[in-house]
């Protein structure tokens, strides 16, 4: 069951069968639709959790992606009431880093990345283009990655970097890494993390045979295991 009440098209939807206080607030990919959720949705659904989700826009005016991204996330965690995990998708992670800093509460209780966020931004962005847009044309390719890596935020590697070290001490997070993965690779994952990983408990967990967002349908028993685990590390207080 599903109640639309938050902003950017929001909804909650709630478990059948709910065992904890604690909300999910989900973060989506970019480009990515509802249902693509879904399966994300119904697994925390049956854990026991209540989800939020809500859409990202697509396209920013005189504004950093990642700016927009950070705005609508913390609009959504102002309208959440309680306790909260965050659970976020590719590189809108980056986005749930800086809007976890600005929120400045201690009722976010942990981050899930799953696929992300990319402390190598150019890189990422053509993997989008080549693997995903199908862009395979050299020149093409070349051009439109460095086209979009300054439209959407030429100071990314930085910014992601720089807010990450921000998180406080001891704060946990978990990055779901996906070996196959053409987009993201556990390279630029590590950037954003390995710097500060003695500040902040950082949990990774690699699922050698994924690609790009593919570890829950691929790997649905070892992936539900490793979430779980986790949360119950989150709830644990």
């Amino acid at each position: 069951m599903s109640q639309t009440s938050l902003p950017h098209n929001g909804q909650i939807y709630f478990s059948n069968d709910k065992k904890f206080n604690i909300k999910i607030i989900m973060v989506p990919f970019f480009r990515s639709k509802r249902i693509q959720l879904m399966r994300h949705i119904e697994f925390l659904n049956h854990v026991g959790f209540d989800v939020v989700t809500f859409d990202l826009k697509k396209k920013a005016f005189f504004k950093s992606m990642m700016f927009v991204w950070k705005e609508q996330i913390l609009s959504i965690l102002k309208s959440v009431e309680g306790d909260k995990i965050i659970f976020s998708f590719s590189n809108p992670s980056a986005a749930a880093i800086w809007a976890i800093n600005q929120y400045n509460s201690n009722d976010i209780k942990g981050l899930i990345c799953d696929s992300g966020p990319s402390g190598d931004f150019y890189h990422s962005v053509k993997g989008l283009l080549r693997y995903e847009l199908k862009v395979s044309q050299p020149l093409a390719l070349s051009f439109l990655s460095f086209f979009y890596y300054y439209f959407w935020s030429p100071g990314w590697n930085k910014m992601v970097q720089s807010q990450a070290q921000k998180l406080s001490r001891g704060f946990k997070v978990l990055t779901l890494e996906a070996g196959k993965d053409l987009l993201i690779s556990c390279d630029q994952i590590e950037k954003v993390f390995a710097p500060i990983q003695k500040n902040i408990y950082w949990e990774r967990h690699l699922f050698k045979d994924a690609g790009h967002l593919k570890a829950l349908k691929l790997f649905p028993e070892e992936y539900k295991i490793t979430v779980t685990n986790f949360i119950k590390l989150l709830t644990a207080n």
